[in-house]
Formats: structure tokens, sequence, C-alpha cells
């Protein structure tokens, strides 16, 4: 039974916590551990893993608008000799359980620090 528990968790992590006991079951058989699903699934829950569910992959940017483009002024010079000439700005979307929230900095490429 703790070598079992031990295979078990061996496939879990191999699998970056991917596998449920599905796959999990079926990695055993291949290495030769005949194992039913039940087992692995009631083992697994003993032992408190559980499989990570993968996220449906959204698309967040539509880069087919007719909106104006600013042109790239920096051309990739990311170095500046004085502060506040040249800043930089990302946003990113943090998804909640209400919706998006939007977060957005404003770097000083100068020293590098977040100011806004």
């Amino acid at each position: 039974m703790k070598v079992l528990k031990e295979k078990i968790q061996t496939a879990y992590f191999k699998a970056k916590g991917g596998y449920g006991s599905p796959r999990i079951k079926e990695e055993l058989c291949r290495t030769g551990t005949g194992v039913s699903r039940p087992t692995v699934a009631k083992y697994m829950k003993q032992m408190g893993l559980k499989s990570k569910l993968a996220r449906k992959f959204r698309v967040t940017t539509d880069s087919n608008h007719k909106e104006p483009v600013v042109d790239n002024i920096l051309n990739q010079d990311f170095f500046s000799f004085s502060p506040l000439k040249k800043c930089v700005s990302d946003i990113t979307y943090i998804p909640t359980k209400s919706g998006f929230l939007y977060l957005t900095i404003v770097m000083d490429l100068f020293n590098r620090d977040i100011i806004g």
C-alpha cells in the first residue's frame, strides 16, 4: 500500500498535478503496476491530491481593429539618460469571480521605477 501511494504521488507530481485518477492509473499500468482506477482515486483522495483543471484560453487582444496605432518611437531603445524622458506602460487582465480587473503600470526607463 505504501509503495503504491508513493508511485501514485510520483506520477502525480511528474505530470505537475495535471493528471487525475484515470491518467495516473494508465501511467502506472504502462510501467507495470496493475491497479484499478477506483483504487487510485481512493488513495489520491486520502493524500489530498486533486488534478488541476485546465482553463479555456480566452483571447483578450483584438489586433484587427480600425483604430489608429501609435508609432513606435522608442524603436527598441529602452535606455534613458535622464528621468521621465522615456516611460513605458503595460496592461494585464486579472480574472476574478465577478469579471476582469485591469492593472496598468507606468515605468520610467531611467531607473526602472514604477511611477504610476
